[in-house]
């Protein structure tokens, strides 16, 4: 047990709390573009406050297309464009995140591509069916190695545990129920998928990210 525990691939720590989405996005792209070790990233918050609200774009995406502007005007809440990938989210400070930046090598079996990065945060075989009608799609947005084994109780597990990701970490908190469908994170609950998290992406060459988030609580 405590040989696999050291073979497996380690990673840098940054655990932050209660700070923006803007901040956090521009730290996650400065250690992606300048350094090279791998990363882990976390962000909650301890409490509902406004500077945790935004909008955050992927980086094709166009306000015109993905947002009513001038409701997003009103409401006085930040429009961020990310330079990852992915769709259009509203996060606030019942989002949890947690960011991978895989360095060349770390991860030699998971191919620099986004479905293989999905596959391995889920630990199964994606489904390509896009999910039902009643999927649940309330505020979502949060992005994977070793860091320090935690307890189920912190919210961070339900993101990455001990480097073993989503089914694993989840079913060790007593959920069965997961899925991978599309491009999202859900629970399968009575015949539906509610969605509770989403993902964004971002490769050079063989170094990549992936910034799965989570929104708390997750759907019963």
């Amino acid at each position: 047990m405590a040989s696999a525990w050291l073979a497996r691939p380690r990673a840098l720590w940054l655990q932050l709390r209660n700070v923006p989405i803007l901040r956090m996005l521009q730290l996650e792209e400065a250690l992606f573009r300048t350094d090279r070790r791998s990363w882990f990233i976390t962000n909650e918050w301890d409490s509902a406050q406004p500077a945790a609200e935004a909008v955050v774009l992927g980086i094709s995406g166009r306000p015109e297309q993905m947002l009513h502007v001038e409701a997003a005007q009103r409401s006085g809440i930040p429009v961020i464009k990310r330079f990852t990938g992915g769709g259009t989210v509203v996060v606030d400070s019942d989002t949890l995140f947690a960011s991978f930046i895989v360095a060349e090598g770390a991860l030699p079996h998971v191919k620099p591509y986004p479905e293989p990065m999905l596959a391995w945060t889920g630990a199964q075989r994606v489904a390509r069916t896009a999910p039902g009608p009643h999927a649940h799609r309330r505020r979502t947005a949060v992005a994977p190695f070793s860091p320090p084994r935690a307890m189920c109780t912190s919210p961070c597990t339900v993101l990455a545990l001990s480097g073993e990701l989503y089914a694993d970490a989840l079913q060790r908190c007593g959920v069965s129920n997961f899925a991978v469908r599309a491009n999202d994170y859900c629970l399968h609950t009575d015949g539906v998928d509610l969605k509770f998290g989403g993902n964004a992406q971002s490769i050079s060459g063989k170094r990549w990210l992936h910034a799965p988030h989570c929104q708390r609580p997750l759907p019963r």
